[in-house]
């Protein structure tokens, strides 16, 4: 068997590859995961300094300064804190992220009296790092035109969902404590009444939502590698075999970054 490289579009528009090569292989079922966040968001005592800039009129001054200059808190992220713990003890590698937002996720630009000031607040994320819960990606048609069908499949087994309880719990804990205290006004999500297991499943099938770690489709390697269906650039390898070229795998875009990426 040897292979040649050939861009997705090229393997796709092919008259070497028959259509039902692409949705053999497309139709396979793929294992798929991602990272799922959930937020526990904590109000404050009193408003931080990105509410103060947020006024209207002192925002557009900031993103000008921004634009202009590379200067002022409109060239800043009120995030960028993060921690990578295990939910428990004797794990080789971290399987929670935490990720911490110094601001309100509804912040918005606000004028009183027309528009009303939002309510000032910090969060953190409990980000589950690595799933076992697998989802599929399926080819809707032969024709590449079309759609794939996407099944998320989040939070599959029992393990992804005590690992991510388990996240929940060490931010709640990171919240509880004295350094934080001059800041925080107490718990709004999922709030303090929410303290069974049942509860915070609650909580996280109502919040849960996907992360910027998305796992590679395919692998990445040399033509010589059976398992790699990108090249570094990346395109497609094509293989040949009893002197008809097939279509061994094709996706139309890869990912590099993983969640092992993360650390």
């Amino acid at each position: 068997m040897s292979c040649e490289r050939v861009t997705p579009a090229a393997a796709f528009s092919s008259s070497s590859v028959r259509s039902s090569d692409v949705s053999r292989m497309w139709n396979a079922a793929e294992a798929r995961s991602s990272a799922v966040p959930v937020t526990i968001a904590y109000a404050r005592k009193e408003p931080g300094p990105l509410h103060a800039k947020m006024r209207a009129d002192r925002i557009a001054i900031e993103l000008g300064n921004a634009y202009l200059r590379g200067e002022g808190i409109a060239t800043d992220w009120p995030g960028g804190v993060m921690a990578f713990l295990q939910s428990t003890a004797g794990l080789p590698l971290p399987d929670i992220q935490l990720v911490f937002n110094a601001g309100s996720m509804t912040a918005h630009p606000y004028f009183p009296p027309f528009v009303p000031p939002y309510a000032d607040s910090f969060s953190c994320r409990a980000v589950l790092l690595r799933p076992e819960s697998r989802g599929q990606i399926e080819l809707a048609s032969s024709d590449p035109r079309i759609p794939v069908r996407i099944r998320l499949n989040f939070l599959a087994t029992e393990k992804d969902w005590a690992t991510l309880r388990a996240g929940v719990r060490l931010a709640r804990e990171i919240g509880r404590q004295p350094a934080l205290a001059s800041l925080s006004a107490g718990e709004i999500a999922p709030g303090p009444d929410c303290q069974s297991d049942a509860e915070l499943d609650a909580h996280i099938r109502a919040t849960a939502i996907t992360f910027h770690h998305p796992l590679g489709t395919c692998k990445m390697g040399r033509s010589n590698d059976p398992d790699a269906v990108v090249d570094p650039e990346p395109g497609c390898w094509v293989s040949t075999h009893c002197g008809s070229s097939t279509l061994r795998s094709c996706r139309t875009w890869s990912a590099t970054t993983s969640t092992h990426q993360s650390l």
